[in-house]
């Protein structure tokens, strides 16, 4: 799987590393998902120094793996700011109302 990722991201090089394991943000999710861990996983770093345009066309690229049945997970940095985060057990009333939208 990662290296179907790897070649359909066309717009900059991916490196291949299995040297670090899951970030937590991809474990706090996939987890709760998955709890018999039965499912490939790639974890897959952005690079936070690049415009918004380019994480959209690499979102675009990977587009044709969820074509094709790869589950994709945005998480970590994309989806929260532990410096903001809500230590309490609630979720804030903009994080309610985009999940009763139906789009979460």
């Amino acid at each position: 799987l990662a290296r179907l990722v790897q070649q359909t991201v066309t717009q900059a090089a991916l490196d291949l590393d299995d040297g670090w394991g899951l970030d937590h943000g991809t474990w706090s999710v996939l987890c709760r998902l998955f709890p018999a861990a039965d499912v490939p996983v790639v974890q897959l770093s952005l690079d936070r120094q690049r415009p918004p345009a380019h994480h959209y066309a690499l979102a675009h690229q990977l587009g044709s793996l969820r074509r094709r049945g790869v589950l994709i997970v945005g998480s970590g940095n994309i989806v929260h700011n532990l410096r903001r985060i809500n230590w309490q057990d609630e979720a804030y009333d903009w994080a309610v109302e985009f999940d009763a939208s139906g789009h979460g």
